[in-house]
């Protein structure tokens, strides 16, 4: 059975939507693929189609109508603006998707045609239509763990283009858990501070 999708897994900062937003990158340099992005915000977690707000301007001729009909309107907007193409269907942080959000990604997913990558935070609870749809589909989950002590070391050479000491690398290594999005940060600063 093929694979539909990808959920990656990991804590905050461990690269999650950076793998994402790579992959569904390349996928926009192929003809034969159309990206659909959806980005879940705590802000719009309790807003009905929140997470759908960048695509609500095309569906003018709804407003004002129910949620349903607009999840409707949206459902056949985002199908035929695929124009036959593979779907690639991009979700960050699916984990704050509101109920009806949820269940028209869901929907989305299930189409013909569609391939679905999302992001989840560790820990964090899935709307229920998401996490039916974990269990209808086979969907490969990913997950991200922190930077191992030796990656750490890696990645601080590539942004910082030197070597540090071992004692420094060993206290940048603790001190960001191992999290690359720390990592940089930390190193960054460091470098502001000069």
């Amino acid at each position: 059975h093929a694979t539909s999708g990808a959920v990656l897994c990991g804590p905050p900062g461990v690269g999650k939507t950076a793998l994402m937003t790579e992959f569904v990158s390349r996928c926009e340099a192929d003809s034969g693929v159309a990206v659909v992005r959806v980005n879940a915000t705590r802000g719009l977690s309790d807003v009905p189609l929140g997470a759908m707000v960048a695509h609500l301007g095309h569906v003018e001729d709804c407003a004002g109508s129910e949620i349903a009909a607009l999840a409707t309107a949206l459902f056949d907007h985002l199908r035929t603006s695929c124009s036959g193409r593979t779907m690639v269907l991009s979700v960050d942080d699916c984990h704050l998707l509101d109920a009806h959000s949820a269940a028209l990604v869901a929907s989305l997913a299930r189409a013909a045609g569609t391939f679905v990558v999302m992001t989840l935070r560790s820990g964090e609870r899935q709307p229920e239509d998401i996490s039916a749809l974990s269990r209808a589909l086979p969907l490969l989950r990913m997950d991200l763990d922190p930077l191992s002590r030796r990656d750490c070391i890696d990645l601080a050479r590539r942004v910082l283009d030197a070597t540090l000491d071992d004692e420094t690398l060993d206290e940048l290594w603790r001190t960001s858990g191992g999290n690359p999005l720390f990592v940089v940060e930390i190193l960054r600063g460091a470098v502001a501070a000069r």
